[in-house]
């Protein structure tokens, strides 16, 4: 006689959701490196690029210090302007002049910020470094890609809206010498597939030179939507 014993397991499938993980192309040293040969619908290989991720640098962004930030590109010519009245300061390659970025073509996020792109680009508006995610520079002649400018292409990319978060605030006061005096603020945050964010700027300084009073208010924003993609 036998006996017998038949057992029946069940198993449930589990899952478990993880935090996504957001992955940067760029691979930089001291915060500058290089363009990748192609990003979205621009084609860099063979050009002469640099990118700075102004976030890793140890540099004053309250006054747009050019030294400190841009300075760490080999070959660019600075005039600073910033603590004398202007509200920019200037940029040039290859031995070209710098007043106000005469001979670069000036954007923001891809677009131009002058109505005149032959004209003085930094003359009209450059934004507050605080609220600038990343710098990307294009040397040589932009011809057909960019404008006719001689020196290439600079672009100032602004901050994104934090991840995962519906509402951040950030704040930054600072206080120098010459009567400087500079407040940042800044909100952004993502409600489903919206997602915003936005700066307001204001600086004061008196200048170390006479009759080179300064007051600049600067604002932006932005608002994106992510369509859905089957």
């Amino acid at each position: 006689m036998s006996f017998g014993l038949n057992a029946k397991s069940q198993e449930k499938d589990s899952s478990k959701s993880l935090i996504p993980v957001n992955v940067t192309g760029y691979r930089t040293v001291n915060g500058v490196g290089h363009m990748l040969d192609v990003k979205g619908s621009i084609i860099y290989a063979g050009k002469k690029t640099e990118v700075i991720i102004v976030d890793s640098l140890d540099a004053n962004k309250a006054i747009n210090n050019s030294r400190q930030i841009l300075g760490r590109i080999p070959g660019l010519n600075i005039v600073e302007t910033e603590s004398s009245g202007f509200t920019a300061n200037g940029i040039a390659t290859r031995g070209l002049n710098p007043i106000q970025s005469i001979e670069m073509n000036t954007r923001q996020n891809g677009y131009n910020i002058s109505a005149d792109i032959y004209g003085y680009n930094e003359a009209y508006y450059i934004p507050p470094m605080e609220g600038v995610r990343r710098i990307e520079l294009v040397r040589g002649a932009a011809s057909l890609q960019f404008g006719a400018q001689f020196g290439g292409m600079v672009n100032y990319v602004t901050e994104d809206a934090p991840v995962n978060k519906p509402f951040q605030f950030t704040t930054a006061q600072t206080l120098g010498s010459y009567g400087l005096f500079n407040s940042f603020n800044s909100v952004g945050g993502n409600y489903r597939k919206f997602s915003y964010y936005g700066f307001f700027q204001y600086r004061f300084m008196q200048g170390y030179r006479p009759n080179s009073q300064q007051t600049q208010f600067s604002g932006y924003a932005k608002i994106q939507y992510k369509l859905p993609i089957k």
